[in-house]
């Protein structure tokens, strides 16, 4: 952190600090609160009883649910603080051709079926 100024270390602590959980304690999820609802990041998670997985390699046992399928908690996020002003990203896009208009006459013969010959 050498190349950072004194104003930039100390907005850096700052946030690290402030970063923490209210009153940084989080209860760890064990069969006693199994059911449990917990608000971590967030995301609203639950403690329960987890299966071994040899293919993550995790033992089984009882862990915070968080997965992305379940609710949000917490704070609103906004998707994003700025609008989108900017062209609709497939008209932007270059294909080379030209585009497909209802007035382009296209020929095309019919397609007849053939049938195979009986054996």
């Amino acid at each position: 952190m050498g190349f950072l100024s004194i104003s930039a270390r100390i907005a850096f602590v700052a946030l690290v600090l402030l970063s923490h959980p209210a009153g940084g304690q989080t209860f760890l999820c064990t069969p006693e609160v199994a059911g449990q609802l917990s608000c971590q990041a967030s995301r609203q998670c639950e403690c329960r009883f987890f299966t071994e997985n040899k293919m993550k390699g995790t033992p089984a046992g009882y862990r915070w649910d968080c997965n992305i399928l379940r609710g949000r908690c917490g704070p609103e996020i906004p998707a994003t603080i700025h609008p989108y002003y900017g062209p609709c990203p497939l008209r932007s896009v270059s294909t080379g051709k030209p585009p497909l208009s209802s007035k382009t006459s296209r020929t095309t013969a019919p397609i007849k079926p053939t049938i195979p010959p009986s054996t």
